[in-house]
C-alpha cells in the first residue's frame, strides 16, 4: 500500500530519491515539480499559478501545498480527481537537485542589501548534462517565461516557492532541465535541475503546456 503523501523535503527524499547525496550542512535543499497538461486546462492552471502569487500568505501555501501535493499522489500511484473544475495533469515529475553557486551568492547580496535583482524567470531547455553547482545556465534552453505574469513567487516560514505555466506557443521539446533565473536574457541562475530520463516530459507546440515549480527549503546549519 503506498505511503500518504506529504509536501515535506524529508518525505520526498525519503519516497523519490533516497539515495541522492546531500551536503550534511545545506542551508538550501530544493524540490523541483513539472507537469504536462491539456490545452483545455490552461486557464485552469494559470489562474491557480496566480493565485498562489497573489493571495495572503495561508491561503498561498494551502494552494502551493495542494497542487505540489496533487503531483506526488500521481507519482505514488494514488488516486487523483480529474474534473472540470480541478483537472489533474496528464504527467508529473519531481526531482531533488542543486542550487548554484551563483544563485546562492545572488541569495546573500539580497540579503545585506547590496543589489535588489530578483528571480524573476523560469526557464526550461532539453541539455542533459549532469547539474553542479558550478552551473551558469542551462545547457541547451528552449525557452523563458515571467513568473510575474505566468506564475508565481511566494514565501512562507522557511520554504519558498517559484512557478510558471509555459504556454502552449513554446517550442516544442523534451524538457529535461529547468532553472529560475533573474532576467529575460542571459542572468543568473538560482538553480540547475536535470529530470530523470524516466520522467522528461514532451511538450508539443499548440497541443499541450507544461508547468515548472520548485519548492526551496532553508535551514539552519
Amino acid at each position: 500500500m503506498p505511503l500518504e503523501p506529504q509536501v515535506s523535503y524529508d518525505y520526498i527524499k525519503q519516497r523519490f530519491e533516497p539515495d541522492i547525496e546531500e551536503e550534511r550542512f545545506a542551508v538550501f535543499k530544493d524540490v523541483n515539480f513539472a507537469a504536462l497538461w491539456d490545452t483545455r486546462d490552461y486557464d485552469y492552471a494559470h489562474k491557480l499559478f496566480r493565485k498562489i502569487e497573489t493571495a495572503e500568505e495561508e491561503r498561498s501555501t494551502d494552494l502551493a501545498e495542494n497542487y505540489e501535493l496533487k503531483l506526488i499522489r500521481m507519482l505514488d500511484g494514488q488516486y487523483v480527481q480529474d474534473t472540470p473544475t480541478d483537472p489533474k495533469p496528464l504527467q508529473a515529475a519531481i526531482k531533488l537537485d542543486v542550487i548554484t553557486n551563483n544563485g546562492l551568492v545572488r541569495i546573500i547580496s539580497i540579503l545585506i542589501g547590496k543589489t535588489n535583482i530578483r528571480f524573476t524567470h523560469y526557464a526550461s531547455g532539453d541539455g542533459a548534462t549532469i547539474a553542479t553547482v558550478g552551473n551558469t545556465a542551462l545547457q541547451s534552453e528552449k525557452f523563458r517565461i515571467s513568473m510575474a505574469t505566468d506564475g508565481f513567487r511566494t514565501a512562507a516560514g522557511t520554504v519558498g516557492r517559484y512557478g510558471a505555466v509555459f504556454i502552449p506557443s513554446a517550442p516544442s521539446h523534451t524538457v529535461a532541465e529547468a532553472g529560475v533565473v533573474d532576467q529575460a536574457t542571459g542572468g543568473t541562475f538560482l538553480n540547475r535541475t536535470l529530470y530523470a530520463s524516466a520522467q522528461r516530459i514532451v511538450h508539443t507546440i499548440f497541443l499541450d503546456f507544461f508547468t515548472l515549480s520548485i519548492a526551496l527549503y532553508s535551514s539552519a546549519i
